[in-house]
């Protein structure tokens, strides 16, 4: 079976766009590669900045979401913001949590336990949130595909509201109030991380709230979640990412913990591949090893020695992260040459007991080294958990789901 690593470009659409720009065949070629393919869609590419954001009053979702949170009945309710547990999820949680507490709603904050409750909403956590008195979760990172539990959540007497990014199904939870790009015609939005979806939700926010709270700090963290979602670097994510990191190699940085993570990290410029090797596993390890709430609790603080104190401990979090998933690579590989299994179209590993938050990491690396989609499950009483990461050319997803 053969694999495509890259979009193939013909002689004739090399031509075509030699044509109308003027370019060289190579740049012609790299552009097209890149699914670029008019003197338009290239200026656009080359032009970083954050752009675009007047679409958003058009966008009827975004709009509702909005509406719904400035109602003045809403904003005597108790918001419960329900997160994930990966870098993208807390901080899209922490930048929500952070802005409605300063703009004086009543807000609080549940990610949820990664290997206690895996990812997204479960009934439990619902349950304890109703009986603390909540009254609206405001869902991050996940929900999209959360139907019974948010059939729960009604019967409870509860409200909610879903922002999310992953793809949704043709059918969508029982609520009005969700925010998902991918159910949005607007390309320029159409590959943001969650923590993305917060942040443009608070542009639209601020512009009715008008607090004066500096969004450049947001930004930052945004950043950094978008480049460790391995999201797409298309759109709205080009655009911000270029931003923010000139921004922040120019001397010019607003977020304290990001400050804390770059300095104890020993980053000496920020650059995509800084953040996705040296910043955000520092990030991430404290959800795979422990609470990832400690991460929100990290990136909402203000005072100055906590966050110096969790950074610290997060580094610290990341090294024995680090030794984790050695082991547990070193296993994979061994049940891989010694079971054949590189000659399988898909590679199936499952194994008792595998720490859970570090199979998708695992999974990444086995799929990476022999260019076959990858499954990990840790099996724990009786039950699977799989992590699964597949390559260019094959969804699986519908991989799973067709008959």
């Amino acid at each position: 079976m053969k694999w495509n690593k890259r979009n193939e470009v013909s002689f004739r659409e090399i031509v075509k766009l030699q044509r109308e720009t003027g370019l060289s065949k190579e740049l012609c070629e790299l552009y097209l590669s890149r699914g670029l393919k008019s003197r338009q869609e290239i200026d656009s590419f080359n032009n970083t900045d954050i752009k675009n954001l007047e679409k958003l009053n058009t966008l009827e979702s975004i709009q509702m979401v909005k509406d719904k949170i400035l109602d003045k009945e809403v904003r005597l309710k108790k918001i419960t913001i329900f997160g994930d547990y990966d870098c993208d999820g807390t901080v899209g949680t922490a930048i929500l949590y952070d802005y409605l507490k300063q703009a004086g709603f009543d807000v609080n904050y549940y990610i949820p336990n990664r290997k206690r409750e895996g990812y997204g909403l479960n009934k439990e956590a619902i349950r304890t949130l109703k009986n603390d008195g909540t009254e609206i979760i405001l869902t991050v990172d996940n929900g999209i595909s959360s139907f019974e539990e948010v059939d729960l959540i009604h019967e409870l007497g509860m409200e909610v509201i879903i922002t999310d990014h992953h793809e949704p199904d043709l059918l969508l939870p029982d609520t009005e109030f969700i925010l998902d790009f991918k159910n949005e015609s607007s390309p320029y939005f159409e590959y943001i991380c969650g923590a993305g979806v917060s942040l443009l939700l608070i542009y639209e926010l601020e512009k009715e709230l008008n607090t004066g709270i500096n969004l450049k700090k947001y930004e930052e963290l945004v950043t950094i979640a978008t480049v460790a979602d391995v999201v797409e670097l298309k759109g709205f994510n080009r655009d911000l990412v270029a931003t923010v990191l000139n921004r922040i190699n120019s001397n010019e940085i607003y977020n304290k913990q990001l400050k804390e993570l770059i300095k104890i990290s020993q980053v000496k410029a920020l650059t995509p591949g800084t953040i996705g090797f040296r910043i955000a596993p520092m990030i991430n390890a404290v959800g795979r090893l422990e609470d990832a709430s400690k991460v929100v609790k990290f990136l909402s603080s203000k005072d100055s020695n906590e966050i110096k104190q969790y950074a610290s401990e997060f580094y610290e979090k990341n090294l024995q992260r680090q030794d984790v998933e050695r082991r547990l690579l070193d296993e994979a590989l061994t049940v891989i040459e010694e079971e054949r299994l590189d000659k399988n179209n898909v590679i199936v590993l499952n194994r008792p007991n595998w720490n859970k938050g570090v199979i998708g990491i695992v999974a990444g690396k086995i799929q990476e080294e022999f260019n076959r989609p990858t499954i990990v499950i840790s099996e724990e009483d009786k039950i699977g958990h799989a992590s699964c990461r597949s390559i260019p050319g094959f969804n699986i997803y519908e991989g799973a789901t067709c008959s």
